[in-house]
């Protein structure tokens, strides 16, 4: 591995290092302790161990080596780095040019590095984002955050992956209602795009773009969804050209530190083929149909973000089966399914449904994504849970409505959704369903 400033020795333990003398210092200190209260030994082991984990954080905040989280680089590609799992997970630098682009989508940043005469435009945007997400942020979100301590309780430990189709950006609801997996596997039809370039825009390119942001913005900040057809026009037509905007606000507003962004491709067998060059540097090129994005939570966990841009119906699927063997090859997974416009009802998405039910654990869905009657088909049990009210579908679906559901909610009862959620979006018009695969 080429040396650089993410490169960390994978034959080196940090609680060994030179680098670290508290360390050192404890242990010699503690030692004999242990060997003189043999009986206390359980305890003793427990006690080392948590003051040594927490001697080796403190140390490596202290180092001079660590004394910015986030690492001052060049580029939005910084070269692999080598994990080593020790007694503490080594985590994947953040990226400071990264993470400042994305501060900026994000509104986040006020008085940047921009030219003056594009300050005043980046100014008023950040006021007007910060003053629309704290009013979404201390209603919907919050109440789902608690809910997905509901999620969690009734889905099978151990789940890594979730699986969101027809999701366009959204990664915001994805992250909420699922803090804890691993990773987030978008899939929307929407083009991938690239990162803006801010400092070389005139003031009025750079003023359609944030009005263009904050139109996008708007839907899913009020309803909790996108809306297909302005999304169309939004990320394909104007001048966003695609969701990776969208992807960079969601994640920083979230609380999220940017690590590491690659565009990928996928092969015919689902296996991950990543792009050459600098993504997102060469504005106004369209790159490969998906995007990596690694990054930490606010716990400061590694996760990682895939979206790809796909059309999921029968004819294309047939054509390529690459993102279904993906999906195949991931371990733990749950699917989330958020005003989907019922495709999943429809024939001709009936391949990539049955991808769905086969691979995963427990789907986690409203009415609009794969009807009730499929997990009471085929050899395979589901465990139904239910949510909210189910009432008949808006007037652009009302031909989607399902007895069988209507009746379950009746006979089983449900429990308190507490927030609005999909297209009959309002609180106590909003259903969802938990269902999670029986083991045979």
């Amino acid at each position: 591995m080429p040396a650089g400033p993410y490169t960390h020795s994978s034959n080196c333990n940090p609680l060994l290092s030179n680098n670290y003398p508290e360390i050192s210092i404890f242990i010699v200190i503690f030692a004999p302790i242990y060997q003189i209260l043999p009986s206390l030994k359980h305890f003793w082991s427990t006690f080392l161990i948590g003051a040594a984990t927490l001697l080796y954080d403190c140390a490596g905040t202290s180092h001079p080596d660590n004394k910015k989280e986030i690492r001052k680089d060049t580029t939005l590609t910084p070269p692999n780095v080598a994990l080593k799992y020790t007694a503490v997970e080594v985590r994947m630098p953040t990226n400071d040019s990264l993470n400042a682009i994305s501060s900026e989508l994000a509104g986040l940043t006020r008085d940047s590095n921009l030219p003056d005469s594009l300050k005043g435009i980046m100014n008023a945007y950040a006021s007007q984002t910060e003053k629309r997400w704290h009013q979404f942020d201390t209603s919907r979100l919050k109440k789902i955050e608690g809910f997905s301590f509901e999620i969690s309780g009734k889905i099978p430990a151990g789940f890594e992956t979730l699986l969101y189709p027809f999701s366009g950006p959204d990664i915001l609801y994805g992250q909420t209602f699922f803090p804890n997996v691993k990773q987030y596997v978008l899939v929307g039809l929407e083009p991938v795009g690239y990162i803006p370039d801010f400092r070389n825009m005139s003031k009025d390119t750079l003023k359609a773009y944030c009005n263009e942001m904050k139109a996008s913005l708007g839907a899913i900040l009020n309803f909790s969804f996108f809306r297909t057809k302005s999304m169309k026009s939004d990320l394909s037509e104007g001048k966003l050209r695609g969701t990776l905007p969208l992807l960079l606000f969601f994640l920083r507003r979230n609380g999220n530190l940017l690590c590491t962004l690659r565009y990928v491709s996928l092969s015919d067998e689902g296996l991950l083929q990543y792009a050459d060059g600098k993504p997102g540097m060469r504005t106004g090129q369209m790159r490969p149909g998906g995007v990596e994005i690694v990054f930490q939570n606010k716990l400061g966990h590694q996760k990682k973000l895939y979206y790809f841009s796909r059309n999921l119906s029968n004819e294309f699927r047939k054509k390529k089966r690459g993102l279904d063997n993906f999906i195949a090859s991931q371990s733990g997974l749950v699917t989330f399914l958020k005003s989907a416009s019922y495709l999943l009802h429809a024939p001709y998405f009936s391949i990539f449904k049955e991808v769905i039910l086969k691979n995963s654990s427990a789907i986690v869905e409203d009415d609009s994504g794969i009807p009730l009657y499929n997990f009471r088909k085929g050899d395979e049990k589901w465990e139904v849970y239910l949510y909210g009210k189910y009432r008949k579908p808006i007037k652009m679906f009302d031909k989607k409505y399902q007895s069988d559901l209507d009746s379950l909610y009746k006979l089983q009862g449900s429990s308190d959704l507490g927030f609005g959620l999909g297209y009959n979006f309002k609180d106590k018009n909003s259903n969802l369903l938990i269902a999670v695969k029986k083991k045979i």
